[in-house]
């Protein structure tokens, strides 16, 4: 993928329509928490591999929930400049 593509995906997919569901900038980086937030906390079942859901102490669901918000994080700033 090229970086003119990511930012053609990044309005198409996320702005555009947040746009049009006629939020503002605030509303939007609200939306955008929130939903990180609710994948993050640990009351959505997020689906595993075998191999992570097998450890037992919920350590591979831990990591893969804080690699999440880091990404949600990154991704709310790309969307946020776009906006």
């Amino acid at each position: 993928m090229k970086v003119r593509d990511f930012f053609v995906h990044l309005v198409e997919k996320l702005s555009d329509p947040l746009r049009s569901m006629g939020l503002d900038r605030r509303e939007a980086s609200l939306f955008l928490s929130t939903y990180a937030e609710a994948v993050t906390s640990g009351n959505v079942l997020l689906p595993f591999p075998a191999s992570a859901s097998s450890a037992g102490d919920g350590a591979s669901a831990e990591a893969v929930r804080r690699t999440l918000a880091r990404f949600m994080d990154t991704l709310t700033a790309c969307v946020l400049a776009v906006y």
